[in-house]
């Protein structure tokens, strides 16, 4: 896509549907990653067919995301990439979580990230 993804985001979100997704479960788990160019961002999902979120832990997980700073105490990943986010590219970017009924009982995190390039982000390590 030409374009700069932060490091590790993915990486964290696969991690994630891993771990929470085949937690004290047997059956074979399935994680799709799908990346699409948009003219004006990216749209970046992680998706998987494990466990979903209880809906009010999820409504918790969007909540967490949503906060200007990071809960050192929950969510440590979720949060800490939503600030990450939100540093690089303010409002322009987005972190939605969506699991259970509202996403035909997978797990979907997704990233939604403008297409520039930002001067002092080019080189950024994040």
């Amino acid at each position: 896509m030409n374009m700069e993804v932060p490091k590790l985001g993915l990486l964290a979100l696969t991690e994630n549907a891993i771990t929470h997704g085949m937690a004290d479960r047997t059956e074979p788990l399935t994680i799709t990653i799908i990346c699409k160019a948009m003219p004006d961002c990216a749209d970046l999902r992680v998706i998987n067919n494990g466990n979903c979120i209880p809906p009010e832990k999820l409504r918790e997980l969007q909540d967490s995301v949503r906060e200007e700073s990071v809960n050192l105490e929950k969510n440590i990943g979720l949060g800490n990439l939503a600030t990450r986010l939100r540093l690089i590219y303010g409002d322009k970017a987005r972190l939605e979580i969506s699991s259970g009924a509202e996403s035909g009982q997978e797990t979907m995190v997704k990233l939604i990230i403008p297409r520039e390039v930002r001067r002092h982000v080019q080189n950024l390590n994040c």
